[in-house]
């Protein structure tokens, strides 16, 4: 129990992460030790007592890494920073941005603009509304409202995504300029944000399934038999 133990306090501590990806490894090493969990509670059988000792572990560990948190200020000023980075070394960086994300490459006349032929605040403006929708969406309480709304933000985006790999016509004002500009970094910072959503949806339910699979273990040590409901596992074993 305590390496087990271990492996959720260190998946706790990578979520602790300012990115999206410091919480998807989080939710997978939480994965793994839940899966351990199951196999340590089938081949233990945990007495009430151990298992009400697990269960208060359980409930001192902070929550579990919030998508939500990381998109609306880490992955934001991501986006704003890469933003300020062609800003000051031009936009022919666009190429090197599109080799390490493994995305498609943006038009090549793109690369040919100036500096100063870009108004670089239409650009963030951009970027900090596409922002403001996805946090927006992704705060909805309701799961099917949230991945209806998610799902409508991924196919515009993927329609923008489209637009300017395509578009081979050079813009004709700065703020189309920065507009361009804008929505090729969205297409290539955005990333699959609703799997990382569904993602963090698994972990919770992973963790609430582990309570209740603990809480049904001491119920049958106390009891010798499963109870018919789950209901019977409150208050005893579980608060809800």
């Amino acid at each position: 129990w305590q390496d087990l133990s271990a492996c959720h306090r260190l998946a706790r501590l990578i979520g602790q992460g300012p990115f999206l990806i410091d919480a998807l490894v989080a939710y997978a090493v939480e994965a793994v030790a839940i899966e351990a969990e199951l196999r340590f509670i089938q081949h233990t059988r945990p007495t009430a007592k151990d298992v009400t000792k697990y269960l208060g572990e359980l409930a001192s560990w902070p929550p579990v890494a919030s998508v939500v948190e990381k998109i609306e200020v880490s992955e934001r000023f991501a986006f704003l920073d890469v933003t300020q980075m062609l800003a000051r070394h031009g936009s022919s960086h666009l190429k090197e941005l599109a080799d390490l994300t493994g995305s498609d490459q943006p038009n090549p006349s793109v690369s040919r603009l100036t500096v100063s032929s870009i108004d670089w605040d239409t650009a963030m403006i951009l970027g900090n509304r596409w922002y403001d929708r996805l946090v927006t969406a992704l705060r909805k309480q309701d799961r099917r409202e949230r991945q209806e709304t998610l799902a409508g933000i991924n196919a515009e985006l993927e329609k923008l995504a489209k637009e300017v790999v395509k578009n081979r016509k050079p813009p004709k004002t700065r703020k189309a300029a920065g507009e361009l500009i804008g929505g090729i970094l969205l297409s290539l910072l955005f990333g699959q944000v609703s799997a990382a959503r569904l993602a963090e949806d698994e972990a919770l339910q992973r963790e609430r399934n582990l309570r209740v699979a603990f809480a049904l273990s001491a119920y049958r040590d106390r009891r010798r038999v499963y109870p018919k409901s789950l209901d019977q596992l409150v208050p005893e074993f579980l608060a809800k």
